[in-house]
């Protein structure tokens, strides 16, 4: 996942792994609190309140589901001013809301501060 705004970026990884054969149901990652640990170092703050960002919270960084989990749930929260935009990244690429491959489907949403990728349908990447 990335954060930007006009002062700077943000990024965070979180590897999902995927067994393939187990009984199907529901994951949700957990989540942990973090410092700034990959985003650049704040700048002073301006008279105008400029804040690059950085994530307040954000999944753990690896993560192992089973095939046929029907929900898994990614979510960040990220401080910033102005308001950081996020990406949900996968490959490199930027995963697009509605988006479906082979082997999942995902949706990106936002509510109240928090940013969630949910990925349906988990199967093993061939």
């Amino acid at each position: 996942m990335r954060a930007s705004n006009e002062l700077g970026t943000c990024q965070s990884t979180c590897t999902l792994s995927v067994l393939p054969g187990r009984r199907p149901r529901q994951a949700i990652a957990t989540q942990t609190s973090v410092q700034e640990e990959t985003c650049p170092t704040a700048a002073p703050v301006r008279p105008t309140t400029t804040i690059p960002p950085s994530f307040t919270l954000r999944p753990e960084p690896s993560l192992t589901v089973a095939e046929g989990e029907r929900v898994v749930a990614l979510q960040v929260a990220v401080a910033g001013e102005p308001e950081p935009q996020v990406e949900w990244l996968r490959d490199g690429r930027r995963v697009k809301p509605g988006e479906g491959t082979a082997w999942a489907r995902f949706v990106v949403t936002r509510d109240k501060g928090r940013w969630f990728l949910v990925i349906s349908d988990v199967k093993v990447a061939k």
